[in-house]
């Protein structure tokens, strides 16, 4: 919790930091690999500990559906489909990153689901937060790292070639969102807390004079208790970037 306050006690600080990246991600160049060389209709890794049930509850509920979407509550514009799980942008065989370490490893896990905007199919990058797990915080850092790694040209020209029809092939302005899935998120006063200090830094980096909206469309994070046959239907907890719909 006191990372958060202080992050958004100067949350220009994680935006000039997530501009940067950007520009050196935009020098590696792997468009002629695949995400991954598994199928696309799997589970998540036990990476999620204890709130894994859930999220591949959620998973295979997508996957298992006829048209692999997610729907949003008064919010058709937010509507997803689903397009793939655990996704690295980085990955790359038979090479290596900087520190050595090898570029293939990068493919395991990853960011939790790949969607794509169901109006518009714009690249969404999906995180999973999970019953006990109220740091959506994170989430969002995490994400951000995600999104900027997979806005840049390369990547972008990757994806079409990794799944062909699924985004748009052409794009004005901001070429990813974020979304944050909620899952029977709790509503104690500290998750609660977590959660507007999420919202904060959201909205904080999809303002218009921010370089961070430049990148990401938008950041959402959605919710479903979990508690009926309705587990691709959401709620929104909080949107920010897009001006022109908020």
């Amino acid at each position: 919790m006191a990372v958060a306050r202080e992050l958004c006690r100067r949350p220009e600080q994680l935006a000039k930091l997530a501009i940067e990246s950007r520009e050196h991600c935009s020098l590696y160049d792997n468009r002629n690999e695949g995400f991954h060389n598994r199928g696309v209709e799997g589970r998540l890794s036990d990476r999620m500990l204890d709130n894994r049930h859930l999220a591949n509850v959620l998973v295979q509920q997508l996957v298992g559906s006829d048209r692999k979407v997610g729907t949003v509550e008064a919010a058709p514009h937010l509507d997803f489909q689903y397009v793939d799980y655990q996704i690295n942008p980085l990955r790359t065989t038979k090479s290596e990153l900087e520190n050595g370490e090898s570029g293939q490893s990068s493919g395991a896990g990853g960011m939790d689901l790949l969607l794509s905007n169901f109006q518009d199919r714009t690249p969404i990058v999906g995180e999973i937060k999970a019953d006990t797990d109220v740091n959506p915080f994170f989430g969002l850092i995490q994400s951000l790292m995600y999104a900027i790694e997979l806005s840049t040209p390369s990547q972008l020209t990757r994806l079409q070639k990794a799944f062909p029809g699924r985004f748009a092939e052409s794009q004005l302005g901001p070429g990813v969102d974020i979304c944050l899935i909620l899952l029977r998120y709790p509503t104690d006063q500290i998750s609660q807390e977590f959660l507007a200090l999420t919202s904060s830094m959201s909205s904080f980096l999809m303002a218009q004079d921010c370089p961070v909206s430049n990148v990401v469309r938008r950041i959402v994070a959605v919710q479903n208790p979990m508690s009926s046959t309705s587990l691709s239907e959401f709620t929104i907890a909080f949107g920010h970037g897009d001006h022109s719909v908020w």
